[in-house]
């Protein structure tokens, strides 16, 4: 009975998952910023920089058009990365769903990005947020793609013990009885970015909660087991997301 409740616990799941999406026009949002001779005085100097560097930013327009070349690249653990053969097989379902209306999802090579933005030396296992997307960004132009999803997951999971872990005194018990509560966190995000001009045209993501049970012996392999479970749903989750997301820009645009 114990190890039927276990399996029970093992099997639910909370999910969530949500998206945005952007089409906005630079030139309309420019178009509201007060001239120059409008400026009832001049501004200090650190002030006219910041505006300048504000407009820049701000002038750009989407020019994303169904179908297109949708390149996929995942980072995980602050590096660009390899997708698993489960999280390709969620993306080509995907892209079943959505049809060749949208094109064709292409993943990003992460040999391919390496080369063309050239070795950079770093202290730390994972890069700077900037050299990822410039890499990414780089290794989609070399790939003649429009526009590049990135999507980062990661999560955490831990142990406690509970009630039953008396048991985990004996010999016996610490093999049979479910004495350990495990739970894990899976998050993964996601960024629609065009290639040519960085335009953002909506984020994406997917969160899944696991709990359950384990006995004491076997706990650690059976933690890592949850903790690559819920991070695969809570992938799962951003492609439904992703997917909702690309069918509200095709409407908008």
């Amino acid at each position: 009975m114990i190890r039927i409740f276990s399996l029970i616990l093992l099997s639910y799941y909370l999910v969530a998952c949500t998206h945005n999406v952007q089409t906005t026009s630079g030139q309309a949002y420019l178009s509201k910023y007060p001239s120059q001779a409008e400026y009832q005085q001049q501004p200090p100097r650190q002030l006219q920089d910041i505006d300048e560097e504000v407009r820049q930013v701000a002038a750009i327009e989407p020019q994303l058009r169904f179908p297109a070349r949708i390149g996929i690249a995942k980072v995980y653990n602050g590096r660009i990365a390899s997708m698993s053969h489960e999280e390709a097989d969620l993306w080509f379902q995907a892209k079943n769903k959505l049809g060749q209306q949208f094109g064709e999802f292409v993943p990003v090579s992460p040999l391919i990005a390496e080369m063309v933005a050239g070795v950079q030396k770093s202290h730390s296992y994972s890069e700077p947020l900037y050299n990822i997307i410039r890499k990414i960004r780089l290794g989609a132009a070399r790939q003649h793609l429009d526009v590049v999803l990135m999507y980062e997951v990661y999560g955490k999971s831990q142990h406690s013990s509970n009630l039953l872990s008396l048991m985990d005194l004996t010999i016996v018990g610490a093999y049979i009885s479910p004495g350990q509560s495990l739970q894990a966190d899976g998050y993964a995000k996601a960024l629609l970015l065009d290639v040519r001009n960085g335009y953002p045209y909506g984020t994406a993501e997917g969160i899944a909660n696991k709990e359950g049970l384990s006995t004491r012996v076997g706990r650690s392999a059976r933690e890592r087991d949850l903790y690559e479970k819920t991070v695969l749903v809570a992938t799962e989750k951003l492609i439904d997301s992703v997917q909702n997301m690309f069918w509200e820009l095709k409407q908008k645009l």
